[in-house]
């Protein structure tokens, strides 16, 4: 035997050997990817919660593609090793039962007719060999999951470097930036898209002999895979290629078609379970009618851990003397304010505390000036509005409690209204921010 059989041969051992206890990794790396990812879906919805809120308007829906592109991974990946753990475990107990029972079933012991018997064996003639069949479909899952978080990874880093970016260059140049940050979210898609298009139009038979073809394919090929996948190109390209020449074509479809319907279906399922700490649910439109009731302008109707997302009172019926009304407060909210009232004027003190309670100050009277509130039509002159961080989700706001002891009992209207920018007059866009029917009666 030469030297480079020995080679492999001692390689294609050591491969058999780790491949025979692989097992036992491949379980504590699931439980402990399944536990994460679960965990990841709601810090990525409270991060875009956080950006959704606090970032520029003109970065909003690359913020909502990028919340839908972590979320469809995550999801992804949960299944993923969901379904791998199930497996795997099932695998275990059969290698477990077949050490009990090595044969497996003995037709001897099978009560029923000799017809039945030969159709039940001829479905199920080997359990070693149902086992070994079993573990392979492991070990490819188990490939195919860590390609997948690889290239969700990497795909991540490159979209937070892109939001980074982005927000830089709106800082800095406002004036030039902030309309062309609006095509993000289709620059994005089409990093990912056109390379892809393009490669497989090199790759057309007509062309992909052509000399000049030759040339570029196979280094623009490398040069995208490698910006798309970063660090994890290499265990990328192996495992996508492995897949490629191993699996029938057809055969691969229908495992991705049925793959992606699954994981569409599970997105239904988590979107479900997420409508409580859903920021996007509770930042629908107001309510704009006086005959509609909307649950979410109630403080005892909102679901646990909801957003508050627009004005909410205490409830729809009120037994005090006071309506307490808590408008949420967003940072994106800045822009508005400072064009219709002034920006705060940095002073030169030292005393950074300080000017953080003049800069609190002076928001809290541009709100104040921002919203006016009626009750039954009526004017509400000068209410008294303070910064409050409400205890739902730790929102900050402008809170009020606001005397009513001079209504009579029965139906009442809460109206607060906005002032409007000069490009809201010219869009003609309503001043009517939420109206909120209550109801007074005896405590």
């Amino acid at each position: 035997m030469t030297e480079e059989n020995k080679t492999k041969s001692s390689e294609e051992h050591w491969i058999k050997t780790i491949a025979l206890e692989s097992f036992q990794p491949e379980l504590v790396i699931s439980g402990f990817a399944i536990f994460t990812t679960f965990s990841l879906i709601y810090y990525i919805t409270n991060a875009s919660n956080y950006w959704y809120l606090n970032g520029n308007y003109s970065i909003v829906s690359t913020i909502s593609l990028i919340e839908i592109y972590m979320q469809l991974a995550m999801v992804s990946l949960f299944l993923n090793f969901v379904i791998h753990f199930m497996l795997r475990t099932l695998w275990v107990g059969m290698i477990g039962l077949i050490s009990v029972f090595p044969n497996g079933i003995n037709r001897e012991k099978l009560r029923n007719s000799d017809h039945f018997n030969d159709q039940l064996l001829n479905e199920f003639p080997d359990i070693k060999n149902f086992t070994l069949q079993l573990d392979k479909i492991c070990s490819v899952i188990f490939a195919f999951s860590c390609s997948i978080a690889g290239i969700f990874i990497s795909i991540s880093f490159l979209l937070c470097v892109i939001i980074l970016c982005t927000v830089l260059l709106v800082s800095l140049f406002p004036d030039t930036f902030l309309e062309a940050s609006r095509y993000i979210p289709l620059a994005i898609i089409s990093l990912v898209f056109v390379p892809t298009i393009l490669i497989g139009i090199l790759n057309i038979k007509k062309i992909r002999d052509k000399s000049w073809v030759k040339k570029v394919h196979y280094p623009l090929h490398k040069g995208i895979m490698k910006v798309l996948y970063l660090f994890f190109y290499k265990p990328a390209i192996y495992i996508q290629y492995t897949f490629n020449t191993n699996v029938e074509f057809k055969k691969m479809q229908m495992v991705f078609l049925t793959y992606f319907i699954f994981v569409a279906v599970a997105i239904f399922a988590f979107k479900g379970i997420q409508d409580n700490h859903s920021l996007e649910s509770a930042l629908n439109k107001g309510n704009k009618s006086e005959s509609i009731l909307n649950a979410k302008h109630y403080l005892d109707q909102n679901k646990p851990n909801q957003y508050i997302g627009y004005p909410i009172i205490q409830s729809t019926q009120i037994t005090s003397d006071q309506l307490v009304l808590f408008i949420p407060y967003y940072g994106r909210q800045k822009t508005t304010l400072d064009q219709l009232y002034g920006s705060f004027s940095k002073t030169d003190e030292a005393d950074r505390k300080k000017r953080n309670i003049n800069y609190k100050t002076h928001t809290k009277d541009q709100l104040s000036q921002y919203y006016q509130l009626f009750l039954d039509s009526i004017p509400v002159s000068n209410p008294d509005f303070l910064w409050y961080t409400h205890e739902n989700k730790n929102e900050k706001g402008i809170i009020s409690y606001l005397p009513i002891d001079h209504l009579s009992k029965g139906k009442h209207i809460l109206r607060i209204e906005k002032e409007r920018t000069e490009k809201e007059k010219e869009e003609e866009k309503t001043t009517v921010h939420a109206i909120i029917p209550f109801w007074i009666g005896e405590d």
